[in-house]
C-alpha cells in the first residue's frame, strides 16, 4: 500500500499538459460560437445543461472536452452527463486529446478510459506512449488491462527520461510479476544516475525482485548506490544481502567499508542470519559485527545464536561465550539441549567453561538421538572425568542400535572407561557388537586384559565371534594376553597359534618360555611349536636363566628341551646364578653331567653356605664319585659343618667307612632335632669330632665318639632307645641308595628345612595374592578411596594453590635425579613425566581426590618423619617401585618378571590404586583390603582356629571330674584328628566370621565358593602350642581340683572320699592320665 502511495506522489500534475491560459486562448478564437453550434446541432442545449456549463468550475476544460466528443461524433446526452459530472475533467480532457491525436478515440475507448479507477497514471501512461510513438490500440488495451497502472506509468516515465522507452521494455514491464519492485528499482537507478538498459535487464531478470528493490533502497538511502555496489549485489543472494544491509542499517553501521567486508564473503547467507539475530537481540554493534566476520565456522555459529534466541538467552555475555568456543561443538551442545527443551541459562553456564566441550557435545548428541537426553543424564555426563572414552563408547553403542538408558548407565558406572571404549570399537569394526557381547565385556573382572587381547586379535585379523567367546571365558586371560603380545610382536599371531595358546592348560609356563625366546630373538614358528610341546615349568625357568645370562641360542634351546632331567638342571642353574658363575661353559658342564641330581643338591648347599665358586664347582664336576660327595655334603651341612675347609676335606680321596659313620652321627642329630627329643646339651657331631674322625684311617679307632651317646642313654633310656631305632632305619635308607630312593621334593626339603633363604628357585616362588586386576575389586576400591581421603585431609592444607604444582615439581626432580643404571629407575622417570603432564587427568569418584593431588600428598607422606614407618630410603624405594609397575604393568608376568617390549602402562584408576598400595606399611593412613578367594583361603585357618578356641574356651572351666575328663579327652581327639571332631559345633560360626569379613567379595552366605571353602575348614590341624593356651585355665578349674582329689583317693593317699563326687568310670584311668599329659609339659 505504501509503495502505491509513493508511486502516486511521483506522478506529474495535469497542469504540465493543459493550462487555463491555453484553454482561454483556444476558446477566444472559436469558443462559445462553436459550443453553441454543437449544442443546437445536437439538440442538447437545454436549460439544465447550460446551467451546468455555467456553474462548472472548469468551463474551458469542459468546452474543450465537448468539442472533442463532437469531433468524433459521440457527443450525446449520456456522454455529456458523464463529462459534466466527472471530477477529474482536466485529466479526461488531456487523455481524450491524446487518444484523438493517434486516431483511437471512439465511444469504446471513451467509456473504458473514463471508467478507469486511476485516471492520472492512465493519462500519463498514454502520454509517454504517445510521445514515444507507441500509443496504439493494442498498447492502449494493455494499459487499460493493468490492475496496477501506476507502476506502468512511472516505469514509462523513467524509461522516457533515460531514453529507454521502447516497445520491448514496455512489454517487459507489463509482463513482470512484480512491477512495483521494477518501478522502484528504476527510480533508485534514475536518482543515482545509473539507469541503463543493462541495469534494467539485471533487475528484470532477477529471481528476487522484491529483495533487490529493498537492497537498492537501503543503498540509495545511505548514499551507497553505485554501479560497482549494484554489481556486487547482483553476485549475491538478494534475500541474504537484504537481510545483511537491513540489520546494519537499523543500528546505523551500514557503511561502504562494512559493505565491502561482506559483499565478497563466501557465506553471506549465514552471516546475514547472524546479524539479524543479534540485531533483534539489540547487541549488534560495530565490534560484534567484526567478531562475526572473523569467525571461520559461520553455519554452526548461526545455529547456536538461533537456539539462544529461541530460548530467550541471546545476551552480550552469552554471545561472547559462544565466540570463545569451537563453533561446531557449541552448536552441537545447544542443539541437543534445545531439542529436548532443557536449554537453560544454568545448563549453558555448566558447559561453556567445560575443558572438553567437543566430546561433551558429541555425547549429548548421541543420547539426544537415542531419546534419553534428560536433565539427570545431562548432569551425569558433566560429572564424568573421562569424557573421551565415554563419547566413544556411546558412539559405538549408537551405531549398533544399542544406546539405551540401561546401557548408558552401565557405561557411566564402568571402572575402566578407556578399556570398554576400545573393546567396543574392535567388536564394532568386526561386526560383532551385540548386547550379549557388550554384557560379556562389562561384567568381566579383567577389562584391561579383555581390551588388549581383542586389540591383538584385531590387528591379526582374527577377531571373530568364536575367538571373542574364547577370550572372555578364559580363566587365565591375563597370561594369555601377555603371550599374545609376544607372539603378535614376533609376527606369529595366527588363528592356529591363537587356538594353541587358548587351549594351553598352563599358559604361565609357556609364557616364560616364549618371553625368553622372544628376548633372545629366536621366537620363530618352529620354536613356538616346540615350546608348546615342552611346557615343563623347569624348562621354562631354565630358558629364563640362560636368556638372562645371554646364553639362549638356538643350539642351547635344543639342548634344554631334549634334556631328561630339567627339574635338577633348573635348581643347579639357580645356584650358579646366585653365585654369579652362570656362564656358557658352566651351563654345559652341569647340563652334561651324568649325575644331575647329585650335582643339584651339592650346588644348592654350597651356594647357601657361601662356598660355591668357580674353583669348587670345577672340583665337584670333575670328582669321580659324585654320589659320595653329594651324600657327604648333605649330612655335613645338616649339622652346620659345611665350610670351605671341610668341603676340601670331603673332596679329598674317599674314606667310605668314615663317611658312613659321620653320616650316621649327622642323621641321628638331625632326627633328634626334628623329633624334639631331649638329650640335654649333647651334640652328636661337632667340628672337633669331624676332624678327629676324618683324620683316622678306620672308623673303629673313633669309637670314643660314642661316649656322648652312652651318656644320653643314661640320661634318658626310653627316648634314646627310640632315637636308636629310628636312626638305624634312616641310616639304612640313606647310605648307598640315597639318590635312588628319595624324590627331588624330599631332597629339596632337606636344605630348605635348614636354609629358608634358598627358596628363590621357581619351585618355591608363590604368586602374589594380589593379581593385577584385584586392585579393582569393590573392597580394594573402597579402601583406596578411604586412604586417599585421609591422606588429602592430612596433607591437603599444605598443597593449596601453587603449592600443589611446587610439590609435584619436587617429586619430579627427585625421580629425574635417579641414576640410569636400572630398568626400574628408567621406567619410573618415564612414568612421572607421563602422569604429571597437564593433559593426564583422573579423579577418584568416591574420594574426589585427583591423581595429581594424591601424587603430591603421597610424596609428603614419604617425607613425613613423624608419621612414616621405617627409614626414608625404604619409603622412596617403594615409591619408585610403584612408578615402575605403573609404567610397565602390561610388561610384567604373573610373577612380576619384566618381559620387555614397548611400555604398556596400567590404567589411570590402577595408577591411583598403586600409589596407595605402595604406601601400605609406609604410612598409617594407607591400607588396602584385598578380597579374593585366595585371601579368604589364607584367612580360613585363622578363623577356624578362633572359632575352635572360642568353643573350647566355653568348656575349659569344668566344675566336676566328669566335665574335666570329657574336656581333656576332647583335646586329645583334636590333637589326633583335627578340628573335624568339633566341626558340627563351630561350622556356622566359621561361616559367619568368614562371610562378615569377605561379604564384599561373596555377596551372600549361599555363595558356592564360600560354602566350599568353609567345608575345607574341617581339615584344619591345631598344634600343641595352640591348644596349650587352656593349660592355665583348666588347672585353675574346679573340675581339675576334683579330678586330682579323685586320683589321690584312688591311690589311697586319703582315707575319706567325697560322697557326691561323680566319676566317669567308662573312661580308663590310664587313658585319662595320658589325656592330661599336656598339662605337665
Amino acid at each position: 500500500m505504501q509503495d502505491s502511495v509513493d508511486l502516486e506522489n511521483n506522478l506529474p500534475e495535469a497542469k504540465e499538459l493543459l493550462t487555463e491560459e491555453n484553454l482561454k486562448l483556444e476558446l477566444s478564437h472559436s469558443g462559445l460560437r462553436e459550443i453553441a453550434w454543437i449544442f443546437n446541432d445536437k439538440e442538447i442545449f437545454t436549460e439544465e445543461n447550460i446551467q451546468a456549463l455555467q456553474l462548472h468550475p472548469k468551463p474551458m476544460v469542459l468546452s474543450e472536452t465537448i468539442i472533442l466528443l463532437h469531433k468524433i461524433g459521440i457527443l450525446n446526452q449520456q456522454n455529456l452527463k458523464i463529462v459534466l459530472s466527472h471530477s477529474e475533467l482536466e485529466i479526461v480532457n488531456l487523455m481524450l486529446n491524446t487518444l484523438q491525436e493517434v486516431g483511437i478515440f471512439n465511444q469504446e475507448s471513451f467509456e473504458k478510459a473514463l471508467s478507469h479507477q486511476k485516471l492520472k497514471p492512465l493519462k500519463l501512461s498514454l502520454y509517454y506512449l504517445q510521445e514515444a510513438g507507441m500509443l496504439t490500440q493494442e498498447n492502449f488495451e494493455h494499459v487499460l488491462s493493468e490492475q496496477e497502472i501506476t507502476p506502468i506509468a512511472l516505469s514509462l516515465r523513467y524509461f522516457q527520461e533515460a531514453g529507454m522507452l521502447t516497445q520491448e521494455n514496455f512489454e517487459h514491464v507489463l509482463r513482470h510479476r512484480e512491477p512495483v519492485c521494477i518501478v522502484f528499482s528504476l527510480r533508485y537507478f534514475q536518482e543515482t544516475g545509473i539507469l541503463t538498459q543493462e541495469n534494467f535487464e539485471s533487475i528484470r531478470l532477477h529471481k528476487e525482485p522484491m529483495y533487490i528493490k529493498e537492497v537498492l533502497s537501503l543503498l540509495q538511502k545511505t548514499g551507497m548506490l553505485t554501479q560497482q555496489n549494484f554489481e556486487s549485489v547482483l553476485c549475491q543472494d538478494a534475500t541474504d544481502i537484504e537481510r545483511f544491509l537491513s540489520s546494519l542499517h537499523k543500528v546505523e553501521i551500514l557503511t561502504q567499508k562494512n559493505f565491502e567486508h561482506v559483499r565478497s564473503h563466501p557465506d553471506l547467507k549465514n552471516i546475514s542470519h547472524i546479524l539479524k539475530f543479534i540485531q533483534k537481540a539489540e547487541i549488534l554493534t560495530q565490534e560484534n559485527f567484526e567478531h562475526v566476520l572473523s569467525e571461520q565456522e559461520i553455519t554452526p555459529l548461526k545455529l547456536s545464536l538461533y537456539y539462544l534466541q529461541e530460548a530467550g538467552m541471546l545476551t552480550q555475555q552469552n554471545f561472547e561465550s559462544i565466540l570463545c568456543q569451537d563453533a561446531t561443538d557449541i552448536e552441537r551442545f545447544l542443539s541437543s539441549l534445545h531439542k529436548v527443551e532443557i536449554l537453560t541459562q544454568k545448563n549453558f553456564e555448566h558447559v561453556r567453561s567445560h575443558p572438553d566441550l567437543k566430546n561433551i557435545s558429541h555425547i549429548l548428541k548421541f543420547i539426544q538421538k537415542a531419546e534419553i537426553l534428560t536433565q539427570e543424564n545431562f548432569e551425569h555426563v558433566l560429572s564424568e572425568q573421562e569424557i573421551t572414552p565415554l563419547k566413544l563408547s556411546l558412539y559405538y553403542l549408537q551405531e549398533a542400535g544399542m544406546l539405551t538408558q540401561e546401557n548408558f548407565e552401565h557405561v557411566l558406572r564402568y571402572r575402566e572407561a578407556v578399556c570398554i571404549a576400545l573393546s567396543l570399537s574392535y567388536l564394532r569394526e568386526m561386526g560383532i557388537l551385540t548386547q550379549e557381547n557388550f554384557e560379556s565385556i562389562r561384567l568381566h573382572e579383567k577389562p584391561i586384559c579383555i581390551e588388549r587381547t581383542l586389540s591383538f586379535l584385531d590387528k591379526a585379523g582374527i577377531l571373530t565371534q568364536e575367538n571373542f567367546e574364547g577370550v572372555v571365558s578364559h580363566t587365565k586371560l591375563e597370561t594369555v594376553h601377555r603371550i599374545q603380545k609376544l607372539v603378535q610382536e614376533a609376527g606369529l599371531l595366527t588363528q592356529q597359534n591363537f587356538e594353541s595358546i587358548r587351549l594351553c592348560p598352563e599358559p604361565s609356563h609357556i609364557e616364560l618360555s616364549l618371553s625368553s625366546l622372544y628376548k633372545a630373538g629366536i621366537l620363530t614358528q618352529e620354536n613356538f611349536e616346540q615350546a608348546l610341546l615342552c611346557q615343563d615349568k623347569n624348562i621354562c625357568t631354565i630358558l629364563k636363566f640362560i636368556q638372562e645370562g645371554g646364553m639362549l641360542t638356538q643350539e642351547n634351546f635344543e639342548h634344554v628341551r631334549q634334556h631328561h632331567h630339567p627339574s635338577y638342571i633348573v635348581l643347579a642353574l639357580n645356584s650358579l646364578k646366585k653365585a654369579e658363575i652362570l656362564t656358557q661353559e658352566n651351563f654345559i658342564g652341569v647340563f652334561s653331567h651324568p649325575e644331575p641330581k647329585a650335582v643339584t643338591v651339592m650346588l644348592g648347599l654350597m651356594q647357601v653356605v657361601g662356598i660355591l665358586n668357580q674353583q669348587n664347582l670345577e672340583g665337584v664336576l670333575a670328582h669321580p664319585e659324585p654320589m659320595y660327595i653329594g651324600v657327604s655334603i648333605i649330612f655335613i651341612e645338616g649339622v652346620r659343618l659345611l665350610t670351605q675347609q671341610n668341603f676340601e676335606v670331603i673332596l679329598s680321596p674317599s674314606k667310605p667307612n668314615i663317611v658312613k659313620f659321620l653320616m650316621a652321627l649327622a642323621v641321628l642329630q638331625t632326627f633328634v632335632v626334628e623329633q624334639n627329643i631331649d638329650v640335654g646339651d649333647i651334640q652328636m657331631l661337632t667340628q672337633e669330632k669331624f676332624e678327629v674322625i676324618w683324620l683316622h684311617s678306620e672308623p673303629n679307632d673313633v669309637a670314643f665318639s660314642l661316649e656322648d651317646i652312652q651318656a644320653a642313654e643314661i640320661e634318658n633310656q626310653e627316648n634314646f632307645s627310640l632315637l636308636v631305632e629310628h636312626g638305624h632305619i634312616l641310616m639304612d635308607e640313606i647310605v648307598g641308595m640315597l639318590f635312588l630312593h628319595l624324590s627331588l621334593e624330599s631332597l629339596t626339603e632337606v636344605f630348605q628345612r635348614f636354609h629358608q633363604e634358598n627358596q628363590g628357585a621357581y619351585v618355591n616362588n608363590l604368586s602374589s595374592i594380589n593379581d593385577k586386576q584385584s586392585t579393582h575389586t569393590t573392597s580394594v576400591q573402597q579402601s583406596v578411596s578411604e586412604s586417599a581421603t585421609q591422606l588429602w585431609s592430612h596433607y591437603g592444607s599444605q598443597l593449596q594453590d601453587s603449592n600443589l604444582d611446587h610439590t609435584i615439581g619436587r617429586l619430579n626432580n627427585f625421580i629425574q635425579g635417579l641414576s640410569e643404571n636400572s630398568e626400574k629407575n628408567r621406567a619410573a622417570k618415564r612414568c612421572i613425566t607421563r602422569i604429571t603432564a597437564k593433559d593426564y587427568t583422573y579423579t577418584d569418584k568416591t574420594s574426589r581426590v585427583s591423581l595429581r593431588q594424591l601424587l603430591a600428598a603421597s610424596y609428603l607422606a614419604v617425607l613425613d618423619e613423624d608419621n612414616r614407618s621405617g627409614i626414608l630410603q625404604d619409603a622412596e624405594k617403594q615409591l619408585i617401585e610403584g612408578l615402575y609397575e605403573m609404567q610397565c604393568g602390561g610388561n610384567l608376568s604373573e610373577k612380576g618378571e619384566y618381559l620387555g617390549g614397548e611400555d604398556d602402562p596400567i590404567c589411570a584408576s590402577g595408577t591411583f590404586n598403586k600409589l596407595i598400595e605402595k604406601l601400605q606399611g609406609v604410612h598409617p593412613y594407607c591400607e588396602i583390603r584385598f578380597m579374593t578367594n585366595k585371601t579368604a583361603a589364607l584367612k580360613l585357618r585363622i578363623i577356624v582356629k578362633e572359632a575352635a578356641l572360642e568353643y573350647l574356651s566355653s568348656l575349659a572351666s569344668p566344675i566336676n571330674t566328669e566335665e574335666f575328663i570329657k574336656f581333656t579327652h576332647l583335646i586329645q581327639q583334636i590333637k589326633q584328628q583335627g578340628v573335624g571332631v568339633i566341626w558340627v559345633k563351630i561350622k556356622e560360626l566359621v561361616k559367619t566370621k568368614l562371610f562378615n569379613e569377605f561379604s564384599d567379595f561373596y555377596q551372600n552366605k549361599e555363595n558356592k565358593d564360600l560354602k566350599a571353602l568353609v567345608q575345607a575348614g574341617q581339615y584344619t590341624v591345631l598344634s600343641d602350642k595352640v591348644l596349650s593356651v587352656f593349660q592355665e585355665k583348666i588347672q585353675n578349674s574346679k573340675g581339675y581340683y576334683r579330678y586330682c582329689s579323685y586320683l589321690l583317693h584312688q591311690n589311697r593317699l586319703f582315707s575319706i572320699y567325697k560322697q557326691n563326687e561323680v566319676v566317669n568310670y567308662n573312661v580308663p584311668i590310664q587313658e585319662n592320665i595320658s589325656n592330661v599329659g599336656f598339662l605337665t609339659r
